[in-house]
């Protein structure tokens, strides 16, 4: 692209797929270009609120120190349970991690699946941080492997939770999280999850503050 080669109208269209899903972003060091990047889809700020719909934020940090994350199938359903009488909602998130990697795994390429004495290759290892909207919290965090211990922290003024999974090819956990939004953010809640390549990401039914 950068040399002239290929068609202007099909990489535009590539550039803003990959803008809307959160794969293209932009930061300038420069004042003036930087004030013109934020508040769009390329700038990736953190926000917990858009309008009156509470922002819900599940990011993968990568621990493995390789590539083996391609196979991690990620999927993340959000689901409105409630309205309070202040306008905020409860709301539960699920989230499915999958590491869809072959039983042979360990045998792909070292720059692919890493592995050492800490993270055996072939296994997903990642940090998976919630945000929870503006003014909300975090109420509870459950794990289908019976693992406990979450850590918690807050980040640009937005409450945040974390747990460490190692999975190994063919290993699933499920988290589930309940959370309270802050108040005054009746709307249906926006889910901002990283992009990957397996997954999806839904809002299961809509605000019960409607």
């Amino acid at each position: 692209m950068i040399s002239g080669q290929g068609k202007p109208g099909p990489t535009v269209d590539a550039l803003a797929q990959s803008a809307r899903e959160g794969r293209l972003m932009v930061w300038s060091a420069h004042k003036d270009e930087q004030a013109l990047l934020s508040g769009t889809v390329l700038s990736g700020e953190l926000v917990g609120v858009e309008g009156k719909s509470p922002v819900i934020g599940v990011y993968l940090n990568d621990g493995s120190a390789a590539k083996i994350g391609y196979y991690l199938r990620t999927d993340v359903v959000a689901t409105p349970t409630g309205c309070r009488p202040d306008r905020a909602q409860t709301v539960n998130v699920k989230v499915t991690l999958t590491n869809t990697a072959p039983a042979n795994a360990a045998g792909l390429p070292p720059y692919l699946t890493g592995g050492g004495d800490v993270i055996p290759a072939g296994q997903v290892r990642t940090n998976v941080l919630l945000y929870a909207p503006s003014g909300g919290r975090v109420d509870d965090v459950r794990a289908s492997s019976g693992e406990q211990g979450v850590f918690s922290q807050v980040h640009n003024g937005l409450a945040v939770v974390g747990k460490t999974v190692q999975l190994r090819p063919g290993q699933q956990i499920v988290l589930t999280y309940d959370i309270l939004t802050g108040p005054g953010q009746p709307d249906t809640p926006v889910l901002r999850v990283t992009p990957v390549a397996l997954g999806r990401n839904v809002v299961g039914a809509p605000s019960q503050c409607s």
